[in-house]
Formats: structure tokens, sequence, C-alpha cells
């Protein structure tokens, strides 16, 4: 009859190293991607507030879109951008954003700036 392996202090020492094991590897997995979705919501708002300083230049709106995707999707390698409207009145200028990864939205980003844009003072 054979003895199984949790028997001797060995196999406890294994069945203990697995759980720890498993424990800490989730642990860090979860720690990694709620930072790498707290980076993405903060670049999706600094780059989209680019976005709208482009949009009340005199830039075209497809041109301020594709430098704001082609921004995201350099920083941003996990998810893809499935929803960008970008909008310019004469008195303000939008931006609407959503961030999927997969088929599930994460993030959804809404901004928008009064135009004409006034100096800031100081300096």
């Amino acid at each position: 009859m054979k003895r199984l392996l949790a028997t001797n202090a060995h196999g406890f020492a294994l069945i203990e190293t697995a759980v720890t094991l498993t424990t800490v590897i989730s642990l860090c997995s979860s720690g990694l991607l709620f930072m790498y979705f707290a980076f993405a919501r903060v670049w999706i708002a600094r780059n989209s507030y680019e976005a709208l300083i482009c949009l009340a230049t005199s830039s075209h709106e497809r041109t301020c879109q594709r430098e704001l995707r082609a921004t995201l999707a350099r920083m941003l390698p996990f998810g893809t951008v499935s929803g960008l409207k970008l909008s310019r009145t004469s008195r303000s200028a939008r931006v609407h954003l959503r961030f999927a990864v997969g088929n599930k939205v994460i993030l959804s980003h809404d901004d928008s700036l009064k135009l004409p844009l006034k100096a800031r003072g100081g300096l």
C-alpha cells in the first residue's frame, strides 16, 4: 500500500508551497492589471485633452483623431479604442472615447473645452 504524499512533512510543504504560489501569483497579476488600467485612465485623459487642443486650432478633426488613436495604440498595447468621436463647434470642442479589452468596454471618457481658448495667467 502506497503512502499518501501529504502524510509526511515533505508532502505538507509541497501543498503549502503550491497554495502560497497560487495566492502570490494571483495577487501580483491583479496588482499589475490594476496599475495598467489606472495608467490607461490617466493616459486617455491626458491625450483626450491634447486632442481637444488640436481641435481648438485650425487642424482638421480627422487629423486630431488619427493622432489620438496612434498615441493611444502606441502606449496602451492591451486593448483598443472601440469608439472615438471628436467634434468641434464655434463655441466648444468635445471628445468621447471608449477603451475596450476584448469585447468588454473598460473605460469611457468624455471631455470638452469652451472655445476660444483663453490664455492662462502667469508667465
